[in-house]
């Protein structure tokens, strides 16, 4: 069971999978049952007040039913009132669409923008249902026959309960909540495949090998936090003590942290999370190895997993352990590991070399169509956003501007990042987008739009890492204006 707070969350909302097949089951679950579906005291005001939104997205039998008998009864069983049913059974909010499907009338208004409630959270989050247990909330998975071919489409699929009902979740609980919930089913799985993956190399271990062998492990965090929770140390324990036959003969640890929060912080959240990985792997291992500890800092966002998923994969350690493919003859002497240095790896300020530019002034009176020039330009490090430093260049080329009206300009972005693929951009930290080089070309075009500058003079791109000056990064990251027609 995993504990959130307030909530008791069954183990089951990880290992079932589910998936509604409508197609299959035509919205049984509206349809079946003695009872309706719990409603809370707040929710039968917002069923009242949004009615007549709502109203023409149900049958005339259920408009009938809800005004002679309201929108909610009472089940003296479990204490709590539901909403009302038909008399022939099935709930009174419901419609059918031309196959036949049942579907929530109050759901659907609310698709289509005619009504501010979705429904009843508990009709949301099915199958998951709530109970209380003193001042604690317990959520388990109900199983219910009728939704059979839900339960085999979730295991063609393979998606577990809480990642089909992640939309529910986090609005019942919030968004942090479902992240904890995906972070902990991440390290489950993550040891399901550990114990696999080492149970092979034991196995190997029949025979003789004496080459040296990687394996990278990740480490998951809740946001903010640097501390493991119980389960990622018993995790990460487990995995160290299967190693404890074999020669290690180093450990890299890598702190990280997800894009949210300023720099200094990321930094300092990000190795606090390595120092946390080092301290328990000193408990673990009794003899001296050499050890290296890095803090890289935020995680831009990038690749095509949701927001949310890429900031809980983001918030982690790696821990990279180089081993010898072979037993230990005998233990080595017990000695304390050596407190490593900590290396932070910041972002610079971006700082454009200006020593060999020209004066923008000669080079906008005599320049030709589609020649182009670098601005000295001072921006802080992966952002958008300029330093003081920038001020003489860009009032000079705001004057220059003025002075020669007929002068039209293309600002162009370009950064340092040689992996990049193409089409690709930078994460900026100022705006959290990944349009750096397009931010920053932006930003210059905004200061001179700002200060009299006729926005059809002006235009700007940003060319991402396509264009590179040489090794240097420094010459990379840049901003240019071309001369346009």
């Amino acid at each position: 069971m995993l504990i959130l707070d307030q909530l008791l969350v069954s183990e089951e909302i990880f290992e079932k999978k589910f998936v509604c097949n409508l197609s299959k089951c035509k919205g049984e679950c509206c349809i079946a049952g003695d009872s309706g579906a719990p409603v809370k005291n707040e929710e039968i005001k917002q069923l009242e007040a949004e009615f007549e939104n709502y109203r023409p997205y149900l049958t005339e039998n259920g408009i009938k039913r809800i005004e002679k008998n309201g929108f909610t009864s009472y089940d003296l069983e479990d204490r709590v009132h539901k909403t009302i049913l038909l008399e022939e059974g099935p709930c009174a909010f419901i419609n059918y669409d031309k196959k036949g499907v049942a579907h929530c009338g109050i759901e659907k208004a609310f698709l289509e923008g005619k009504s501010s409630f979705r429904k009843p959270i508990s009709c949301h989050l099915y199958p998951i249902r709530e109970s209380g247990i003193g001042e604690l909330t317990a959520v388990n998975y109900e199983e219910w026959d009728i939704c059979s071919d839900a339960c085999a489409l979730g295991e063609e699929l393979q998606v577990p309960v809480y990642k089909f009902l992640r939309d529910p979740i986090e609005r019942a609980y919030g968004a942090e909540t479902y992240q904890a919930m995906d972070a902990y089913y991440l390290s489950k799985k993550s040891q399901l495949m550990l114990r696999v993956f080492l149970a092979i190399i034991l196995l190997s271990f029949q025979y003789e090998m004496n080459s040296q062998s990687k394996m990278d492990y990740p480490i998951y965090f809740a946001y903010k936090v640097a501390e493991m929770d119980t389960t990622e140390e018993k995790r990460l324990v487990f995995f160290l003590k299967n190693f404890d036959s074999f020669s290690i003969d180093s450990i890299s640890i890598k702190g990280y942290c997800d894009d949210r929060g300023r720099k200094k912080i990321n930094d300092t959240l990000a190795k606090k999370r390595a120092e946390t990985i080092y301290r328990i792997i000193s408990s673990q291992i009794k003899y001296s190895i050499p050890n290296e500890i890095l803090a890289f800092g935020a995680v831009p966002l990038e690749g095509e997993l949701k927001i949310d998923s890429q900031r809980t994969l983001n918030r982690r350690a790696e821990l990279e352990l180089f081993y010898s493919m072979t037993r230990k003859k005998t233990s080595p002497p017990k000695a304390k590991i050596p407190s490593p240095p900590i290396a932070i790896a910041p972002l610079k300020d971006t700082i454009i070399d200006s020593s060999t530019i020209p004066n923008i002034k000669n080079f906008l009176q005599s320049a030709k169509i589609g020649e182009s020039i670098n601005l000295k330009i001072y921006f802080k490090g992966g952002s958008s956003e300029l330093t003081k430093n920038s001020a003489p260049e860009l009032k000079e080329l705001l004057q220059i501007m003025k002075d020669n009206p007929n002068r039209n300009i293309k600002i162009t972005g370009h950064i340092h990042r040689a992996n990049l693929k193409e089409g690709e951009d930078g994460f900026d930290y100022k705006t959290r987008n990944n349009f750096l080089s397009a931010n920053r070309a932006k930003t210059v075009c905004t200061y001179l739009t700002n200060n009299g500058i006729d926005k059809e003079r002006l235009s700007c791109e940003g060319m991402g890492s396509k264009f590179p000056k040489n090794k240097n990064p420094e010459d990379d990251r840049r901003v240019e204006i071309e001369v346009a027609e």
